[in-house]
């Protein structure tokens, strides 16, 4: 008994340590080649009041007079502020203001997370679109532009069709179409790469699991073999082999915004999210149900990505009318190009966001008259 104590007190010191060291989370440093703050910049890890919870964003910009750009993390229910590099020259913030939201029931926002039959998509959308209202209204400006990744191009598409006036144009990276059907088409690759390799113990692992049944995708295929497997074979995240979710996890978890409380609550929101909403994305194929926009649409996606098909997206762009859209393959990521080919995924989201500035008559210096606020 003597020794079960000392270990649980082992423990608890252990965390207490690791508490203190990880400190208060705290808003995103932004700083200039010199390692200064920007003059007219911008950081803050805040708390807004949205459909009447309180929920939790980080805003960051090197100019707060730049335009807003509103991130929809994936998931459902993974933020992705931690895993930015937020370096100088190679970071959104140069040229947007951008709101990380964390989402009703993801991360900080854990606590506005309702019982999971009330979690809708429905919710999530009016979620967004207030959130879209605040910081048009403190940030002076009549329209954002709105990007997703992941889950998060799920839900921008449905907000951008409820309100397309708000939003100046939409940017998805590795675009949900038919989530099923993509899910299907990731199995048979899976199985079939490990059969070719002679990986048995993969085989063993996804012979488990039979997508012709309905509760296809399964929680446990998705916590283990699914995830793992796509790693694995670098079609998952990122395309590389062999790439442990570890990896993520431990950029989350030194990220600077997080306290060690905040990291628990990503994970907690993590699973649940998962849980409650996943079948959100996979009980729609959006190519038959929303596919017609107000919105100039622009895609990102990794040739390699079968975490979100690459194959599916490229036949839902075919099938989506807008005023104007364009599809970017990155021929070396898979489903991250923002974070495997950041300086060409800039350098595009750049050139659009000059093409549009122009197109509506705006010059830098005069897009708002707030500073010091």
């Amino acid at each position: 008994m003597s020794v079960l104590i000392a270990v649980l007190i082992l423990i608890l010191t252990a965390l207490l340590i690791l508490i203190a060291l990880k400190g208060k989370g705290k808003p995103i440093t932004l700083l200039d080649h010199d390692g200064k703050p920007y003059e007219n910049g911008i950081s803050t890890r805040e708390e807004v009041l949205i459909g009447g919870k309180k929920q939790y964003c980080f805003i960051a910009g090197e100019n707060k007079c730049n335009p807003v750009l509103l991130f929809l993390h994936g998931g459902p229910g993974s933020p992705e502020v931690g895993m930015h590099k937020f370096l100088p020259g190679e970071r959104l913030e140069e040229r947007f203001t951008v709101c990380y939201w964390e989402q009703r029931g993801s991360g900080l926002s854990y606590g506005a997370r309702l019982e999971g039959d009330q979690m809708t998509l429905e919710l999530l959308v009016s979620d967004t679109i207030e959130l879209t209202e605040y910081l048009m209204k403190r940030f002076d400006q009549k329209q954002i532009y709105i990007m997703g990744h992941s889950w998060g191009t799920f839900l921008g598409t449905k907000v951008i069709s409820a309100k397309p006036e708000y939003y100046k144009a939409y940017l998805g990276i590795g675009q949900v179409s038919d989530q099923l059907e993509s899910e299907r088409a990731a199995y048979d690759f899976l199985l079939q790469h490990a059969i070719e390799i002679k990986d048995e113990k993969a085989v063993k692992n996804l012979e488990k699991e039979d997508p012709t049944k309905e509760d296809f995708p399964t929680d446990e295929y998705m916590r283990s073999a699914r995830t793992k497997y796509m790693n694995k074979f670098g079609v998952g995240v990122k395309h590389a082999q062999n790439y442990k979710m570890s990896e993520l996890i431990k950029e989350v978890f030194f990220f600077e915004g997080y306290s060690a409380l905040d990291f628990l609550k990503y994970g907690l929101g993590s699973m649940f999210s998962t849980d409650k909403m996943f079948h959100i994305v996979t009980d729609e194929n959006l190519m038959e149900t929303t596919n017609q926009f107000d919105v100039p649409i622009y895609i990102f996606h990794g040739t390699y990505d079968l975490q979100v098909s690459y194959t599916l997206a490229l036949q839902y762009f075919e099938l989506m009318k807008a005023p104007e859209k364009v599809f970017y393959s990155f021929e070396h990521s898979a489903h991250s190009p923002n974070f495997e080919e950041t300086k060409l995924f800039l350098e595009i989201v750049f050139s659009l966001l000059d093409r549009h500035e122009k197109s509506m008559g705006f010059q830098q210096e005069n897009l708002c008259d707030f500073r010091g606020k």
